[in-house]
């Protein structure tokens, strides 16, 4: 039996502003998980919308960014290493 995981999407959003959620990374594993979702808003609270309650949305925050996956995965990534490695001590 194989590990149990998750699919992480990003970006999708209903709206005037419609958009398709794109898949940010195809497994985490279930341990790992909240580290993920930790890591995806600190880089929405650093890139973020934080001023204006109806553009505080992770969605428009990849709109920013162009829809660039790899330089947002990127920033999730590095974050998400920061916090695995405090995580091992």
């Amino acid at each position: 039996m194989g590990k149990k995981g998750f699919r992480v999407y990003v970006g999708g959003g209903i709206g005037p502003i419609s958009t398709n959620a794109i898949v940010l990374r195809e497994f985490i594993e279930e341990d790992e998980f909240l580290y993920y979702i930790h890591a995806i808003r600190s880089v929405f609270n650093d890139h973020g919308n934080r001023k204006n309650s109806c553009k505080s949305k992770t969605s428009l925050c990849f709109i920013k960014f162009g829809r660039r996956k790899k330089f947002f995965w990127n920033c999730v990534t590095n974050i998400f290493l920061i916090f695995m490695q405090k995580k091992r001590g």
